[in-house]
């Protein structure tokens, strides 16, 4: 299904990163301007805006023409394929809607843009002309969102009503380009790492509060003979379910809010027309929020799991956790799909090294990926167990298997294609391993080093705690290195 489509919903913490969008935009529309504030801003009604999106962006089918007699563009879902489907509060609360469209102009194809669509009148809530919308059902969770469906039939809005930063249509119909195709993704991309530390890590984090508070005070068995009944959370299998699943909670908190702030520097840049980090922060953020995902989406059911009989009734809380978790593995790009944007990223990366390697190279080389660059650990330098307490250790190891992973990815790439095999085709036979090179990429040392680097500011802190905080990121680090 068709699905891209920005809508005004009630009260969603995921949307606050479009506001300065609209709001630089604002003073140009042609409609009730205090009426939308109203409804953008969240007054009396606390309504936000934000985005859901599909997949495959390149195929949207939903046009957007525009009419250079009466300065409108014309919406129209042209077949049942281009209806939109799932966003939020679209199937009742939603008046509004930003719709991604392919955009006709000057009689060429333009490309996917954003477009605020009127879609219930302010004065009953009924649809507006040439609008069909409705709820698509009920789901596994999420319950008190209604996702939607919403399908145009030749809608009209006012020219000013096209999202103008990044490109412009004059009255004539003369389209002018002021960034990067890319940039259409940019909601997309601080919307993943908006949910990383407002929606999926906090879910981790509960499970392990509920679970760690119920092992401390729930007692069984004896771990001597004629001593008390122990805690739960004395028993080693107990510590080895929790403890990696707190630790790993705590490096996720630090690496959101690293690649917030690499966001927050990328989205400068791109004010200033520099584009050149997009296809990092995309690449970051994609990896990133499918690796938060799976973990936490495996984590909090191992939470459910140690708190036995109790951890499946709905009381404990954990249940709908971990129900609603299963969702992020799903919403705002499928994981597997986002993986496979990272791999693309590692694969550019890594032949640019290979094709330029030396001093020019450092300068315009990706950060995050920087260990493609580095030498090859012939082997592992450590002679005993506690060598692998220090992260210049463990970070070179990580690299490593990242590197090598990397490595072979590109081979079978290149071998397909050399034995005659088209681009696309090479690519679908070759994603498996790209899949397991991206996967090791997102966890490995130099990201980690870098998207966890959070903690070591901490050290300015005159609290006992800031000398304990990095620990748990090199535990989430180490405990990961067995499943490679």
């Amino acid at each position: 299904m068709d699905r891209p489509v920005h809508r005004v919903s009630m009260g969603d913490p995921w949307s606050r990163q479009v506001h300065p969008d609209i709001a630089s935009e604002r003073y140009t529309q042609s409609f009730d301007v205090e009426r939308l504030t109203n409804i953008l801003d969240g007054g009396a009604q606390n309504t936000t805006l934000r985005r859901k999106v599909g997949t495959y962006l390149q195929g949207l089918e939903t046009e957007a023409t525009y009419d250079a007699d009466t300065q409108e563009f014309v919406l129209h879902s042209p077949s049942i394929t281009a209806i939109k489907w799932w966003p939020g509060d679209l199937g009742r609360s939603a008046t509004h809607a930003l719709v991604q469209a392919q955009l006709m102009c000057s009689g060429a194809r333009r490309g996917m843009h954003a477009f605020i669509v009127p879609i219930r009148s302010l004065q009953d809530h009924t649809p507006l002309p040439g609008i069909t919308v409705g709820d698509i059902g009920p789901k596994m969770d999420f319950e008190q969102t209604d996702n939607g469906f919403l399908r145009l039939d030749h809608v009209r809005v006012p020219r000013e009503n096209m999202l103008s930063r990044f490109a412009q249509v004059l009255p004539d119909g003369t389209y002018i380009k002021l960034g990067t195709p890319q940039s259409n993704y940019l909601s997309m991309v601080v919307t993943r790492v908006e949910l990383l530390l407002g929606e999926i890590t906090p879910l981790l984090q509960k499970a392990c509060v509920i679970a760690i508070r119920y092992s401390v005070i729930r007692r069984q068995s004896q771990l001597r003979p004629s001593g008390p009944e122990a805690k739960v959370l004395d028993y080693q299998t107990q510590q080895q379910k929790l403890f990696p699943q707190l630790a790993t909670a705590y490096a996720f908190h630090f690496l959101a809010n690293n690649l917030l702030e690499f966001f927050h520097r990328s989205y400068s840049a791109i004010l200033n027309r520099d584009f050149s980090l997009l296809p990092e922060l995309h690449a970051l953020s994609s990896g990133a929020k499918a690796m938060v995902a799976d973990f936490c989406t495996q984590g909090a059911e191992l939470c459910r799991r140690a708190c036995g009989g109790h951890g499946y009734s709905k009381l404990s809380g954990l249940p709908s956790l971990v129900t609603r978790v299963t969702a992020s593995c799903t919403y705002e790009g499928e994981n597997t799909v986002l993986y496979l944007q990272t791999a693309r990223f590692l694969i550019k990366s890594y032949l640019q090294a290979q094709a330029s390697p030396g001093s020019t190279l450092q300068k315009s080389f990706p950060q995050s990926v920087a260990y493609l660059t580095a030498p090859d650990l012939a082997r592992c330098p450590a002679h005993r167990a506690a060598d692998f307490l220090h992260p210049e250790l463990y970070t070179r190891a990580w690299a490593h298997v990242a590197v090598r992973l990397i490595q072979d990815s590109v081979h079978h790439l290149q071998t397909l294609q050399q034995s005659g095999a088209e681009q696309h085709e090479a690519w679908n036979q070759t994603t498996v391993i790209h899949l397991q090179a991206a996967k090791v990429s997102c966890l490995s040392a130099e990201a980690k080093r870098k998207l966890f680097c959070f903690p070591s500011r901490l050290a300015c802190w005159e609290n006992p705690s800031s000398a304990i905080i990095p620990q748990p990121c090199s535990v989430a680090a180490l405990i990961s290195l067995p499943k490679l």
